[in-house]
């Protein structure tokens, strides 16, 4: 199985800063619907936080994990 990430929320406000399009049935819809959300890369003394791409109404949209956490969706690989 392989991880998708279908939303982003800010954990000082626990607000969902973006869900993936297709996925926000899911959640008490706050978020931008996003047509992606992505690692870009890792980063930190052992790799521990991470960039992510944001579709951001047609723009991208680069946040961290260091200040925001993933919701992720496990898919079975085909």
């Amino acid at each position: 199985m392989r991880k998708k990430i279908v939303a982003v929320v800010n954990d000082q406000t626990e607000s969902i800063v973006a869900v993936l399009e297709g996925h926000h049935y899911y959640f008490p819809f706050s978020g931008v619907p996003s047509k992606y959300i992505e690692e870009t890369n890792r980063y930190g003394e052992i790799g521990e936080c991470s960039m992510i791409k944001i579709d951001y109404f047609g723009f991208a949209r680069y946040i961290s994990t260091e200040n925001y956490s993933l919701v992720y969706e496990e898919v079975a690989e085909a």
